[in-house]
């Protein structure tokens, strides 16, 4: 089990790191709303998934891992649209 956590560690670590390089990179950033809706559209599809040791946890919940503004805009979206 702690081995499995930490694996789901570094995997969020590799995607903030991502996520990061890919903002400040680019200077762009995806509006609130337009990745809220990105989050409603691939929470509501069953085919789409994490693999891995990802692959046990609930899509809103890793997504809500990511970072405090990933967090911030999957309860808000997530949690009043009752996918959550």
């Amino acid at each position: 089990m702690k081995s499995q956590l930490q694996d789901v560690q570094t995997i969020l670590d590799k995607l903030r790191a991502r996520l990061e390089r890919s903002i400040g990179s680019a200077g762009l950033r995806v509006p609130d709303e337009v990745l809220g809706l990105i989050m409603e559209e691939f929470c509501s599809d069953p085919n789409k998934r994490f693999s891995g040791y990802l692959s046990f946890a609930r899509k809103e919940i890793v997504l809500s891992h990511v970072c405090r503004r990933w967090r911030r805009i999957a309860v808000s979206t997530l949690v009043y649209g009752h996918t959550l």
